[in-house]
């Protein structure tokens, strides 16, 4: 029911599969009430999040105001791996109002909290991103330091739509040729 594919396995050995998928654009498909009511439910959160996200997405169509909130998420706060030298009693609320600086996981959770709360279906999504390709074994390479999280929301028309609002961390993605 979420698009998704988990694979259960050994965690001793390497893991080797095949993708074959169609690129295009998402086949639209409505959201049932009891979907659009589970992506639109919230926890109790810090109050000044709504104040936030409603400041941050401004007026406009649900994509544009989400774009609104992922560029200042990206633009406004820095991409960390080190997370708090302490517990956050509230650990969202500590990221957007103290910190200002975290991993994908607080960006994507920021991004999706802050849709829900102006009304906009949203979900974080977990998987990977890049990888290299090897060209001596002819695959592609994909570890664990490639593992990210994302936000996809509900936009009527096109559907779940991508957004990413975790800036760029600055490392550089490309092997070196003993990992090859």
């Amino acid at each position: 029911p979420e698009d998704a594919f988990r694979v259960f396995g050994p965690f001793n050995e390497t893991l080797r599969y095949e993708v074959s998928a169609h690129s295009g654009p998402p086949l639209p498909s409505p959201l049932t009430t009891a979907e659009r009511n589970r992506y639109l439910d919230l926890p109790l959160v810090d109050i000044r999040i709504y104040s936030l996200a409603r400041v941050w997405s401004g007026q406009g169509n649900p994509l544009d105001r989400a774009l609104r909130i992922q560029s200042h998420l990206q633009k406004d706060f820095k991409y960390t791996l080190d997370g708090p030298e302490r517990p956050a009693r509230d650990p969202l609320a500590d990221f957007l109002f103290a910190r200002k600086a975290g991993y994908c996981e607080y960006f994507a959770s920021a991004m999706a909290v802050m849709l829900r709360s102006e009304g906009i279906p949203a979900r974080v999504a977990t998987g990977f991103q890049s990888g290299y390709f090897n060209d001596v074994s002819g695959l592609y390479v994909v570890r664990a330091s490639d593992a990210h999280a994302w936000v996809e929301g509900w936009i009527e028309g096109p559907g779940w739509t991508t957004f990413d609002p975790t800036p760029p961390s600055g490392k550089t993605g490309a092997a070196s040729l003993f990992s090859r």
